[in-house]
């Protein structure tokens, strides 16, 4: 009988180690952060700043409530282009405009570098989420950024696209 139970114990343990590990893998290529009530996961390759353009997801953990997923769309450039909003390109010839409603663009600018910057943070839907499963299996993602002065096409970088792709599966693994 003990030897039945201490067996059992040990395979309860190494069961539950597997799958210990088998998620910290997922959250191994984290960061996270802290605020208020909710736990924020940031591809550890994210920017961490404003001076670089930047197309990235992140997932946040209210307490005792789902996660869900907002897209962070950032612009740094020496031309000042004015966005207003952005197309999400796959490579199958399709597109996801996304028009923030007024006021969701924050625009920053640095007089001393001449150096224009916007970003904007919104959360992901449903529609935009199948997107984003696109994107990681694309070949030839874009980004453009639609400005009141110009627009700038730029490609979704593959560190960009495998940051994606973390997020996702740990965004899956909460939900589960």
């Amino acid at each position: 009988m003990k030897k039945s139970l201490l067996i059992i114990i040990v395979l309860f343990s190494c069961i539950n180690i597997f799958a210990q590990t088998d998620n910290s893998n997922e959250f191994s290529k984290m960061r996270s952060s802290t605020s208020g009530n909710s736990v924020y996961y940031y591809d550890k390759s994210s920017p961490n700043t404003t001076y670089t353009k930047a197309f990235y997801i992140y997932v946040v953990k209210p307490n005792n409530a789902k996660p869900y997923l907002k897209v962070r769309l950032q612009y740094s450039g020496t031309s000042a282009i004015g966005v207003y909003a952005y197309n999400v390109m796959t490579d199958k010839h399709s597109s996801y405009n996304i028009t923030p409603p007024t006021g969701m663009i924050t625009k920053l600018s640095d007089n001393n570098y001449d150096d224009f910057r916007s970003y904007c943070d919104l959360e992901v839907g449903d529609k935009f989420l199948n997107v984003l499963r696109q994107i990681v299996s694309a070949e030839n993602p874009k980004l453009e950024y639609l400005g009141t002065r110009d627009n700038l096409t730029v490609k979704i970088s593959k560190n960009e696209i495998d940051a994606i792709s973390n997020v996702l599966d740990v965004f899956d693994t909460l939900n589960k």
